[in-house]
């Protein structure tokens, strides 16, 4: 019988070497900073497939999976996959590309800009303030690991209820009743 938590773990290090594969190609072809949302989905795309290879590598060597083994199992291969990309993410915002973030930001401010010509100096400044605070590191940190968790509890509930598998009985159990 299979441990959640090893064969998790091996799957979250599979998934965060899977996105900072999908990160590098991104960078290499200079969108890496894009707000693109079909690149994001792209990358969630990643991330379910990976949990499910994941479940059912689980059922298959358990012959079984139940809905809270497949939450947790989600749960865990997010955030160990979450853990490995902050790695990746403050090598490349620091060291890699380091007008990155900066960049981002004016993108959004623009994109904001142009949605809503109407609004005020002040709460342009302050639309921006917000935005440079959460790309705080201890804030960033924090949002992208409650994510992690929030997007693994709904990926392990779904896929885990298409997915689960009853216990098999053993049949020398059935006899002796």
């Amino acid at each position: 019988m299979t441990n959640v938590t090893s064969l998790a773990f091996r799957f979250g290090l599979i998934l965060g070497g899977v996105s900072i594969v999908w990160a590098l190609i991104l960078y290499l072809m200079d969108m890496h900073d894009s707000l693109d949302r079909s690149l994001q989905i792209v990358g969630a795309i990643i991330s379910i497939v990976v949990i499910v290879f994941g479940l059912l590598e689980f059922r298959k060597r358990n012959g079984f999976l139940t809905l809270p083994q497949s939450i947790k199992m989600a749960i865990i291969i997010s955030l160990i996959s979450t853990i490995i990309f902050i790695i990746y993410y403050f090598i490349l915002t620091e060291y890699m590309d380091p007008g990155m973030v900066e960049r981002q930001i004016d993108e959004m401010m623009d994109q904001f800009r142009a949605k809503n010509p109407e609004v005020s100096d002040e709460m342009i400044v302050g639309y921006r303030k917000g935005q440079e605070m959460s790309r705080k590191p201890l804030l960033f940190v924090g949002a992208a690991l409650i994510f992690s968790v929030l997007s693994g509890l709904i990926f392990g509930l779904i896929a885990g209820l298409i997915l689960k598998r009853k216990k098999e009985e053993n049949l020398d159990d059935l006899i002796e009743e």
